[in-house]
């Protein structure tokens, strides 16, 4: 079970300062509700390892960046065909899953050390 303190304050690993600084493409009321699922997305590929972080590194701030943008490209879907009579309407579908696709960026950006579930955390 968790224990929630009073004044815990969470930490966010990107701002959207930083966010637009690496060429982020969402909008500044979206932000806030697009990290926090990213970020839940990144612990979980990283089995927390960032949780308790004091300073996060530019590696995992330009992969919450791609986190970001693909999670927008997500969020609206993508007709590819439409048609009037009958209606008839056609959406996009990609090869790799959201998943699959976000395990990919997630590989390209961090260290092994952070995603690999043999590398053990120094607490262990």
């Amino acid at each position: 079970y968790y224990v929630i303190q009073k004044d815990c304050k969470i930490m966010t690993y990107l701002t959207f300062e930083e966010y637009q600084t690496y060429g982020g493409k969402a909008e500044q009321s979206a932000f806030p509700r697009l990290e926090r699922k990213a970020r839940k997305k990144l612990d979980s590929f990283t089995q927390d390892r960032l949780v308790n972080a004091t300073v996060i590194p530019d590696t995992v701030k330009e992969c919450m960046t791609e986190f970001v943008d693909l999670m927008t490209d997500m969020e609206g879907e993508k007709v590819s065909s439409f048609s009037n009579g009958s209606v008839s309407v056609s959406f996009q579908q990609d090869e790799k899953s959201d998943d699959e696709k976000m395990w990919n960026i997630a590989v390209e950006y961090l260290p092994i050390e952070l995603i690999s579930m043999v590398v053990e955390n120094e607490t262990e």
